[in-house]
């Protein structure tokens, strides 16, 4: 739920700073949509954050591995707000987590 919870802040705030104009939409609308989807290796995600740095928000999270993990380790990859025109085929055929 943390590493989630950086890569959605994260995005947000890139989103902010290169997207404002998407940013304050998602900040006003009444059914805001957050969606997880599930990458299968650290390269698919380091291959989505470069598809979307033009088109929202990205933020790819590595865990320093001071906990769960033996050391550094990407888990997460935040992206948007991003507006459904932008989407894109690029995350279309990832499943959902469940």
């Amino acid at each position: 739920m943390a590493q989630a919870g950086h890569a959605f802040l994260h995005a947000f705030i890139d989103a902010v700073a290169r997207f404002p104009a998407a940013a304050a939409a998602y900040s006003a609308s009444d059914s805001p949509r957050k969606i997880v989807l599930v990458a299968a290796t650290a390269d698919a995600m380091t291959a989505l954050a470069s598809a979307y740095r033009d088109r929202s928000g990205i933020f790819l999270v590595v865990d320093a591995g001071h906990t769960v993990f033996a050391g550094p380790t990407m888990t997460c990859l935040g992206i948007g707000p991003i507006c459904a025109d932008d989407v894109g085929s690029d995350l279309q055929g990832l499943p959902a987590l469940r």
